[in-house]
């Protein structure tokens, strides 16, 4: 750095991952008052993205995260025969 220059570092994001009482997975990021809501319905997986998937979940969710708290919400874990979008529905509201 020379004559005054400064070196703008990248803000790091922090990351909270864990489960609601009902046990739907989440990851948060950014911490405004405003919430964005994500859902991720559709994947396998019934815990927080880790490893690559959270790499694309940081990256792509990074600029809504400095007006936002963002939270990415997975899909619950065990889900009975007879469960349908509906119940998803209810689940997400909760």
């Amino acid at each position: 750095m020379t004559n005054g220059e400064k070196k703008k570092e990248k803000e790091e994001l922090e990351v909270d991952q864990g489960y609601f009482d009902d046990g739907l997975p989440y990851t948060r990021i950014g911490s405004s008052e405003r919430v964005l809501v994500d859902l991720e319905a559709a994947t396998w997986r019934n815990a927080p993205p880790k490893g690559y998937m959270l790499n694309v979940f940081l990256k792509t969710h990074e600029l809504l995260a400095q007006e936002f708290t963002v939270y990415l919400v997975g899909r619950k874990p065990n889900m009975p025969q007879d469960y349908v979008m509906s119940n998803m529905a209810d689940d997400y509201a909760k």
